[in-house]
């Protein structure tokens, strides 16, 4: 019993081993004939779809028509019917290319939605969550700081040349006041020489000794003139 189940299996393999071709078709060409594959034959390209056979035996050439509206095939193939296209009809979708022979319709979510899934089959609103305001970054703080320093100097600018106004305004003065003090000299010297009571004269004291001397001169006068006088002399 052992020595047929033996036999049989060795068959089997031994059917195996001859009934492979050893061929090796890429994925645009499928094997032919199908129970014994002894040549790779075109499939059909994209955009289109099989008809049927044209070859007679071993030979491997068929037909394929173009898909039909609104379905397409994207790869190289052997089917009898195209796919579907599909259509943005879903909520919160929107196109973003149309559907050809060679191409699905590509849809997306819209603006403030999201894909639910890795396929897209629905759109869920994008989450708005408060987040506190994070403080200024170092370069804004920066900005900031050169902003003020260029509306700074425009006051620097104006308080300069308000300095510079005051400096020319005083030399303008100094330089006036120069001019009339030369000019007014030769007018007072001409108004003191030719108009002198419009001056105030200068007043003379009179020394004290002379009027004691005036006093006393009655008194020497009289002891000149009086008989009596040598005794009042005397006494004084």
């Amino acid at each position: 019993m052992m020595l047929h189940l033996c036999c049989l299996m060795f068959s089997l393999l031994w059917s195996l081993s001859f009934s492979s071709s050893g061929l090796q078709c890429n994925d645009k060409q499928y094997e032919w004939p199908v129970g014994n594959p002894e040549k790779c034959c075109p499939m059909c390209e994209p955009g289109h779809r099989y008809i049927k056979r044209l070859g007679v035996g071993k030979d491997c050439k068929i037909q394929c028509d173009p898909c039909d509206e609104n379905r397409y095939m994207d790869i190289y193939n052997k089917e009898n019917n195209c796919n579907v296209c599909d259509v943005c009809i879903k909520e919160n979708f929107e196109v973003v290319s149309n559907c050809t022979r060679t191409q699905n319709t590509v849809c997306k979510c819209r603006a403030g939605y999201r894909c639910k899934d890795a396929s897209c089959t629905f759109c869920d609103p994008v989450p708005t969550t408060t987040q506190p305001t994070p403080p200024p970054p170092p370069s804004t703080a920066v900005a900031g700081s050169t902003s003020t320093a260029k509306t700074t100097v425009p006051q620097n600018d104006k308080i300069r040349d308000t300095q510079w106004f005051l400096v020319i305004i005083a030399l303008l003065c100094a330089g006036i006041a120069l001019v009339v003090m030369t000019k007014i000299k030769p007018i007072l010297h001409w108004i003191r020489s030719n108009h002198g009571y419009f001056l105030p004269e200068k007043t003379v004291t009179a020394p004290l000794r002379a009027v004691d001397d005036d006093v006393s001169k009655p008194v020497q006068e009289v002891c000149g003139k009086c008989d009596h006088c040598i005794d009042l002399c005397i006494k004084d």
